[in-house]
């Protein structure tokens, strides 16, 4: 019997306590740095070879945050003077969040033929107050939103794989049955400096799901693959809670609001997910593939359950490309085009902080890959996009959706055990409204390490070269003092600093 077992631990720390001063700002809460940020994770895994073939993992990963940080800044207001770039407005914005994952896994047999059986628990609280418009709803107590998220769920998965030869060709089939529930307390309120003064809604809900796939991968000749596959999914949902409801008074013909209204929520949904692939191998250092599927669009289980009959939004996508490799295949070039449509997009709205149903999306993309492998522990990659995202009622640009995306990596892995790699990526032009498009930024972070059987460091240093670039990006009205003036204009969430970050790993 053979055990490995190991731990990480990172802990982050970021305090700059020397922009706290109050630029003479009429408001009651004057502009200031968001101050501190400590983080926390770990991560543990134990792994055990047992007799017949068998191999058994247990993992578990923690993860620790608070911070005051802020979520936007307008950007007149930055380039005023009047709030510096990591300034704020509403000096009680923050996050806390805890996160706790236990995991199992069992495999019994080897490739092609094996058993696959999986659980997990997970534990997640997430408290976020933010405050994107600051006085414009609520010109005395501020805008100011609670979203507190509090889920436990857990699962687990079935699969069996299998090899058969059928009159010289190879077919692979997977069989897998996963099981998955959750359980969320869910509230989201008016706050002024994070006490409550309204709540919006508030639900408990519990959804179950279950799905069944089938996938077949078949050799038909040495120049041809088929691979298809089909998803089964069926969801339940359940919950009850309050809700403030807006409606519209008949006698004085004006918006009123119900509050904490009771409702409980049921609902039932299935949806049937079909992929399939083909890759056709011209030559040794030739591939051409074609790729179509189905699956569910992310939507939220309140949306979904106000809804009972109604079908899960569906996203439907194609791909067409290939791969060249050359230089003994260290050289690889790739090159694909794809179409993506999704029967409900979500749209992120800064004045309520939540997203918001814009109907049915199209997307349109080219990529191209390169990767480079001059030596055994020397390894260098680029990838670059184009996607072109647009609604199909009319015809108008899906705002917060980059046209061009790069990423670049060079890394090393020593046999000495010194490891490292420089990273960038760049984020072009995203639109946001009426013409108006977020900046493009190109950043670059670099690890370096030094590893071995038992033990291991790393440093990881952020945004090395200290550039400024805008991470979130909004366009829209807001009021930053109380009774002051509406403006509208670019809000951004200013990107992370230089910044180091260490960990050190042990293996038992």
């Amino acid at each position: 019997m053979t055990v490995v077992d190991s731990v990480v631990v990172d802990a982050t720390r970021f305090e700059n306590k020397d922009y706290v001063r109050n630029y003479g700002v009429t408001s009651p809460n004057p502009v200031f740095d968001p101050g501190e940020w400590t983080a926390f994770r770990g991560f543990s895994s134990i792994s055990l070879k047992l007799p017949g073939h068998t191999r058994l993992r247990i993992m578990s990963a923690h993860y620790d945050c608070d911070s005051n940080a802020t979520d936007v800044v307008p950007l007149d207001w930055v380039e005023s003077g009047l709030v510096d770039r990591f300034g704020g407005i509403d000096t009680s914005d923050g996050v806390e969040s805890r996160r706790h994952l236990v995991g199992i896994t069992f495999t019994r047999g080897d490739e092609p033929s094996n058993l696959l059986l999986q659980g997990f628990y997970n534990y997640k609280h997430t408290v976020i107050f933010s405050n994107y418009t600051y006085f414009l709803f609520h010109p005395d107590r501020g805008d100011q939103y609670e979203m507190n998220d509090e889920r436990s769920y857990g699962g687990s998965a079935l699969s069996y794989q299998h090899l058969l030869n059928i009159a010289g060709t190879h077919l692979m089939s997977k069989y897998s049955l996963q099981t998955r529930v959750d359980w969320i307390n869910q509230l989201y309120a008016n706050t002024q400096e994070q006490i409550r003064f309204n709540t919006i809604h508030k639900y408990d809900f519990r959804e179950a799901s279950l799905g069944a796939v089938l996938k077949e991968r078949w050799q038909l000749f040495s120049w041809l693959e088929f691979i298809g596959g089909v998803r089964y999914d069926l969801i339940r949902y359940d919950g009850s809670g309050t809700q403030d409801v807006r409606t519209l008074d008949i006698y004085t013909n004006l918006p009123t609001t119900l509050n904490d209204q009771p409702r409980s929520l049921h609902a039932t949904a299935d949806i049937i997910s079909p992929k399939i692939s083909a890759i056709l191998t011209l030559r040794e250092d030739i591939d051409i593939f074609l790729n179509y599927g189905e699956s569910f669009c992310t939507s939220e289980a309140r949306k979904i359950a106000n809804f009972p009959g109604g079908k899960i939004p569906k996203v439907r996508g194609a791909e067409i490309g290939s791969r060249f490799f050359t230089l003994n295949r260290l050289l690889t070039l790739g090159g694909s085009l794809w179409w993506a449509d999704k029967e409900k997009e979500f749209v992120f709205d800064p004045g309520t902080a939540l997203s918001s149903e814009r109907g049915k999306s199209r997307r349109l993309g080219a990529e191209m890959e390169l990767r480079f492998r001059p030596l055994s522990w020397l390894y260098l990659a680029t990838d670059l996009y184009y996607i072109s995202s647009r609604f199909l009622e009319d015809n108008s640009r899906i705002p917060y959706v980059p046209t061009w995306l790069m990423t670049n990596s060079f890394s090393l892995r020593h046999p000495s055990g010194i490891r490292g790699s420089l990273r960038g990526r760049f984020l072009g032009p995203r639109y946001l409204s009426e013409g108006i498009e977020a900046d493009a930024y190109y950043v670059a972070d670099l690890l370096a390490g030094y590893e071995r059987n038992h033990w291991g460091v790393e440093l990881a240093v952020d945004n090395l070269f200290n550039g400024e670039w805008e991470d979130s990006t909004f366009y829209y009205n807001s009021r930053p003092e109380p009774n002051g003036e509406e403006i509208w204009g670019v809000h951004y969430t200013p990107g992370t600093p230089l910044a180091l970050r260490f960990s050190l790993t042990a293996k038992f």
